[in-house]
């Protein structure tokens, strides 16, 4: 029972200095990493569907000409 109580102590205490430290605005510069990072995969990800689309398009102008020939 000790154990629980202590472990209850220190989990309290824990919290409570992470939420000051939200508070305090300790933690901002994760949020912005992580939109960061966000950003830059949505656009990759745009970035390789255009480039895809391209693709699939210059290969069925191409198949047409051929068998237009």
């Amino acid at each position: 029972m000790k154990k629980v109580v202590v472990g209850l102590v220190i989990g309290t205490a824990i919290g409570y200095v992470i939420r000051k430290l939200q508070n305090d605005g300790k933690f901002d510069y994760v949020r912005d990493g992580a939109n960061e990072l966000i950003n830059k995969s949505k656009r990759n990800l745009k970035n390789a569907a255009d480039i895809a689309k391209n693709e699939v398009t210059y290969l069925k102008d191409k198949v047409e000409d051929k068998i237009g020939k």
